[in-house]
């Protein structure tokens, strides 16, 4: 049964690996009746190789890998059976031309189907007839060019969607999905090699006054400049997100609290010594959490804001570090 949480990645090579597979046992069989044990070898090969496939994608969830062998295995079968069984095989090229642009990007679809092509070629083109070769490459030719615009456009679409459902509309940093995605990320990566990872959880002082004297639409443009002057400032490594309201979070990487520390006090004077928008200075203050052992990305953001809180308490455009 396929794991309905799987990505549509996923899906499609277990789809297809599983699909080729079974498709391929009725011809083993026929095949076997007629003793064209030839074509029973080279279907039962590529019929084991995607069982394999499936069961590998099944359990490891790798699909760039899986994506090329897919494709390399169905590319060995079509060529070998077009070689043995001549030009009456060829109308599986569409099909399988299709499906390399569900498996791969769109410049390795047309790399894959001309690869292909140009193997089969010599069968296609021993009768020497070019009307009937041109009956041939013509159609095909058309197919791929409508599957490679179909891919790119389906390509700039998912990519559009996932920029929409990662990035914040009014900033243009990474927003509280694409921070969780990143933390898990970095969770996981802590547990296996141990590297010091610290979050910087940024509030704006006082932000409500700015919104309630001079209007939403200017405390839009300080949080916008605000992110720009913290952009300009974090290390390259570093990544910014936006939490919600006027609160932002720096994950920095390879940083352990004492660094951490640094980079949020440097972070605090920076903002303090900007004039945002107008005359008005703007401060901030900052809580830093070192990820633990054992935490989860709730419990880490939490230290963090405890952290923030008592930032707060000490009279704001202070920086403090979590103690628990």
């Amino acid at each position: 049964m396929v794991d309905l949480n799987r990505t549509t990645q996923e899906k499609v090579i277990l789809g297809i690996s599983l699909a080729g597979c079974l498709s391929l046992l009725p011809f083993i069989a026929y095949r076997i009746l007629i003793q064209e044990w030839l074509l029973v070898f080279v279907d039962l090969m590529a019929s084991i190789g995607l069982l394999s496939l499936f069961l590998y994608v099944y359990v490891s969830r790798r699909v760039i890998f899986a994506s090329g062998l897919l494709c390399a295995i169905v590319i060995t079968a079509i060529v070998v059976s077009i070689y043995i069984k001549g030009i009456e095989q060829s109308y599986w090229l569409y099909p399988i031309c299709i499906s390399f642009f569900y498996l791969l990007k769109p410049r390795l679809g047309i790399i894959y189907s001309l690869i292909t092509i140009i193997l089969v070629l010599p069968v296609i083109n021993q009768s020497g007839n070019l009307l009937i070769l041109g009956q041939m490459l013509v159609p095909l030719t058309i197919t791929i060019v409508f599957a490679y615009i179909f891919s790119k456009e389906m390509a700039n679409q998912r990519n559009l969607l996932q920029e929409q459902a990662t990035k914040d509309p009014l900033t243009g940093i990474g927003n509280r999905r694409a921070l969780s995605e990143k933390m898990d990320q970095l969770i996981a990566l802590f547990q296996r090699t141990g590297n010091k990872v610290s979050l910087l959880l940024i509030d704006a002082d006082h932000f409500k006054i700015i919104n309630d004297t001079y209007g939403h639409n200017t405390g839009d443009l300080y949080l916008i400049e605000m992110t720009k002057v913290i952009k300009s400032r974090i290390r390259i490594s570093d990544s910014l997100y936006r939490f919600g309201g006027e609160e932002f979070i720096v994950v920095a990487e390879n940083a352990g609290i004492k660094d951490a520390l640094i980079l949020a006090e440097e972070l605090r004077a920076t903002i303090q010594s900007h004039k945002i928008k107008s005359d008005k200075i703007v401060t901030i203050s900052i809580g830093v959490a070192e990820l633990k052992s054992n935490e989860t990305d709730e419990q880490w953001i939490k230290r963090a804001d405890i952290a923030l809180y008592k930032a707060k308490d000490l009279g704001r455009n202070t920086v403090c570090a979590a103690t628990e």
